[in-house]
């Protein structure tokens, strides 16, 4: 029953939050900071030990430094839920 709950609990997690998505600006740079930041966001959900290193951009540029923030949240957010639908079992007690 306990096991049900949460996967319910879960899955209308998943759905709500594709929901809610903003859509994204259209600049390049912001592309680009969105990518570079997203390929962090997942090396950051599968190791807790590591620590992203800001590209020159997110310094220079405010478009790529909000893309390179909006991306690095959006893609590990998205990891970890993956690695927990994966191996659910080790989150339960």
């Amino acid at each position: 029953m306990k096991k049900t709950l949460i996967s319910i609990a879960a899955i209308t997690i998943f759905f709500t939050g594709c929901g809610v998505k903003t859509p994204k600006p259209s600049d390049e740079n912001y592309k680009k900071g969105y990518d570079s930041g997203c390929e962090a966001g997942i090396e950051a959900a599968k190791n807790s030990f590591f620590v992203p290193k800001k590209p020159k951009n997110y310094f220079e540029n405010e478009m790529f430094k909000k893309g390179w923030k909006d991306g690095f949240e959006e893609c590990k957010e998205d990891e970890e839920f993956r690695i927990w639908m994966r191996y659910p079992a080790i989150f339960y007690r």
